[in-house]
């Protein structure tokens, strides 16, 4: 199982979603496949369902890509 950090006190949602902070408190969640990140955070609440669920982890890479409302990168 390969180890992936979460920021602690962190989420993501849809609509105006929630501030992301400089906080780097971390607790680890472990998964089967290995996936090149630079961050996690928990998804909160239904607002991404049906691909995305309350408690999914995002694993996040930085990318140069302009983004836009209703963007979804995976």
């Amino acid at each position: 199982m390969i180890p992936y950090q979460v920021i602690s006190e962190q989420s993501l949602s849809a609509g105006y979603g929630n501030g992301y902070t400089d906080e780097q408190e971390t607790y680890t969640v472990y998964w089967d496949k290995d996936v090149r990140y630079d961050y996690a955070a928990e998804i909160e609440g239904n607002s991404m369902e049906p691909k995305f669920h309350s408690g999914d982890i995002a694993l996040i890479r930085k990318t140069h890509v302009n983004d836009y409302d209703g963007c979804v990168c995976d």
